[in-house]
């Protein structure tokens, strides 16, 4: 069945969250954003149900790969972060109270320690910013992934724009070596996970890198 990628609605937004919800239960970072608990499926769909609304907002985008039938089986979560700009403290304090309907007062303090850990790597130039992706059991090595995040990769790099994205496997990794991402420090400071930052420059300053 044909897959076409597209920038999601706001009527995909409940499919999105349980999509990211369903990827990344096993993910390392999320070992340490909602750790293991009771009801923790549900923790973790009431996460992404907020989480997919910051991702609805200006200089957001959600990109999905959507079979035929129209079923959800991939989607990105990306972000335009400016050189200096701040972690949007603003549009995190509106969504608060759906992230302690799901989590719980206790359980909104692992996801923002494991925020304060990340950030404190993460580029402070002007760069996009690849937050999630997460593509659905049958589809996973079907060349899904590659397709969703690569077709925004391709308009990226059309602008001369950096990409940064959080790696916490070695498969991931490979994955995102594979469309041009350069490994670099590993991130330490959290109980489950040991992510790699990796840095993507635009495909004509790759190039230029090479050539050199």
């Amino acid at each position: 069945m044909a897959i076409r990628i597209e920038v999601a609605t706001r009527r995909d937004l409940p499919q999105v969250a349980a999509l990211l919800a369903t990827a990344m239960e096993t993910d390392a970072i999320f070992l340490d954003v909602i750790p293991p608990r009771e009801r923790r499926r549900e923790a973790m769909l009431g996460f992404f149900e907020a989480y997919v609304l910051t991702y609805s907002g200006p200089e957001r985008a959600i990109d999905v790969a959507r079979r035929d039938d129209g079923v959800i089986v991939g989607a990105a979560t990306w972000a335009y972060n400016r050189a200096g700009r701040d972690s949007r403290f603003g549009e995190q304090l509106a969504l608060a109270p759906r992230y302690l309907r799901a989590l719980g007062p206790l359980g909104v303090i692992p996801p923002y320690r494991v925020q304060k850990v990340l950030e404190r790597h993460r580029p402070l130039d002007t760069h996009w910013f690849l937050s999630a992706v997460g593509v659905l059991g049958a589809e996973r090595d079907a060349g899904v992934g590659t397709e969703l995040v690569g077709s925004r990769l391709a308009a990226i790099d059309d602008a001369y724009e950096d990409v940064y994205v959080e790696s916490s496997t070695v498969h991931d990794r490979r994955f995102f070596e594979r469309l041009g991402f350069l490994p670099g420090a590993v991130i330490e400071g959290l109980d489950h996970a040991r992510p790699v930052g990796m840095f993507r420059p635009p495909a004509r300053r790759r190039r230029r890198n090479d050539a050199d």
